[in-house]
């Protein structure tokens, strides 16, 4: 089963995955003169080739992934040669096959400067690519505060749900950046905006939590965020938290004053964030658990305890920390099955030669 969001790496931004897919230009393409350019910043070398009878309808070409030269001169903030192509007709508002016009690449690549030149050039910074992202989602995906500061002046809309109906913070949440997030607040984002739930029913604090990062839930805390939303299949952020091994978060989570239950709900498997944290290994996220008065020995419904995921993935220190925290490990499932007989089908011997010394 899958413990993180299952959208949250859609988005073509993140990371600078756009560029792995449609650009790359030394490995992708042979490029001529006036490609290298744009890529290299010369602007008198486009000029010159314009005053040397080169066709102008050429400079709107379009290599194998649909850019044209704005896109290469976007994506490395050189906004002299932007003007320059302006001047000669080169067209700054071309989709291309992902339907990412040049601004997305300034957006994504943090050039604010870009993103200036091209509004005060009247190019429409308010467009969708075909994920129904706009350049927010993309400035947000790679914590570039500038740049989301340029859109908000330029009146680009910082809220815009996309296909899978995440907003710009949702990418900023899950990468990290809970800077972002504070001057998406502050440009007039609305708290309503902060708790929208993508199509799966997450909302940004599922994305901080699966990712471990901790000054997003506290950004996301500061700002009145829901913490406690179970999703569509019944998983609230302190069960990613858990299911990741996330410990920082947990305390985070827990000194906010979440409920515990948030740790006992169980997912549309029945599993809780105990048995996620048993299964995947994380003794420290047990300890943590079990100091907060989680509940260590419920059951799913073929009565599996946390001990008996442990047991079966041989997670031996798992089942000490149980041990020792006073927790029975000699609960029987539905079949009749302890612990330290799912670990003997497993083959895990030394999980079974500890609990017999443990009298399990």
């Amino acid at each position: 089963m899958n413990s993180i969001p299952s959208n949250f790496v859609t988005h073509s931004g993140v990371k600078r995955g756009i560029f792995d897919s449609v650009s790359t230009p030394e490995k992708k393409l042979k490029l001529d003169e006036r490609l290298l350019a744009a890529q290299n910043d010369h602007p008198e070398v486009i000029q010159a080739l314009q005053e040397v009878g080169v066709d102008l309808n050429s400079l709107n070409r379009l290599d194998v992934n649909g850019n044209n030269l704005a896109h290469y001169a976007a994506e490395s903030g050189y906004s002299e040669v932007i003007q320059l192509l302006h001047k000669v007709s080169v067209n700054l508002s071309k989709p291309n096959n992902s339907g990412a016009t040049p601004a997305y690449y300034a957006a994504a690549n943090g050039h604010e400067e870009v993103i200036q030149v091209l509004f005060n050039l009247g190019v429409d910074l308010n467009s969708l690519d075909n994920n129904g992202n706009n350049l927010a989602h993309y400035a947000a995906a790679n914590g570039h505060m500038k740049v989301i500061q340029a859109l908000h002046n330029a009146g680009v809309y910082l809220s815009k749900p996309n296909n899978n109906g995440m907003n710009p913070a949702y990418y900023a949440a899950a990468n990290g950046h809970g800077d972002v997030i504070q001057a998406l607040q502050e440009a007039g984002v609305a708290l309503n905006n902060l708790n929208s739930l993508d199509v799966n029913g997450n909302n940004l604090a599922h994305y901080g939590a699966a990712n471990g990062h901790v000054k997003v839930i506290q950004a996301l805390h500061n700002a009145g965020v829901h913490l406690s939303k179970p999703n569509n299949n019944g998983m609230t952020p302190a069960y990613y938290a858990a299911a990741n091994g996330n410990e920082e978060v947990i305390q985070v989570l827990l000194n906010s004053g979440i409920d515990l239950t948030d740790f006992t709900i169980p997912d549309h498997e029945g599993f809780t964030a105990a048995h996620k944290a048993a299964e995947n290994g994380y003794a420290e996220v047990i300890k943590i658990l079990k100091v907060a008065g989680v509940d260590l020995t419920i059951s799913n419904s073929d009565g599996w305890t946390p001990a008996h995921f442990a047991a079966a993935d041989g997670h031996l220190e798992v089942i000490q920390v149980l041990h020792n925290a006073g927790v029975d490990i000699t609960i029987p499932n539905n079949n009749g099955l302890r612990p330290e007989d799912i670990a003997a089908i497993w083959g895990h011997w030394e999980v079974v030669f500890s609990c017999k010394i443990w009298s399990c």
